[in-house]
């Protein structure tokens, strides 16, 4: 049987929810570096598009709007697509909360 017809086996801890908010991947010192789309969102992790390529760490913040700021891990990457594991939530420090607070203006 040829690859594309096996059936996938899910390996995600936790159901996923369709979703489309905005938010900001953050690193080196609180600077946002890109803006994305989360498009699917679980307990444990998203997975984020971007409309253009960026090089990313391993490990950074991103900011989802009216939800919070979420320490994570890159798991995959797929062209635009980028599959997160959440390892935290981080509290806002004030730089990050009138980061939230203006996307949430825009957003109105």
């Amino acid at each position: 049987m040829s690859d594309w017809r096996k059936p996938r086996v899910e390996r995600r801890v936790h159901d996923r929810r369709r979703t489309i908010r905005g938010a900001k991947i953050i690193f080196n010192d609180n600077e946002v570096v890109a803006e994305c789309t989360v498009r699917d969102l679980s307990d444990s992790g998203a997975k984020l598009t971007f409309k253009t390529v960026h090089p990313l760490p391993k490990r950074f913040r991103v900011l989802i709007n009216e939800i919070g700021v979420f320490d994570c891990e890159i798991i995959r990457v797929s062209g635009l697509d980028c599959g997160v594991r959440f390892l935290g939530q981080t509290a806002l420090s004030p730089s990050l909360a009138q980061m939230q607070d203006s996307a949430a203006a825009i957003n109105k």
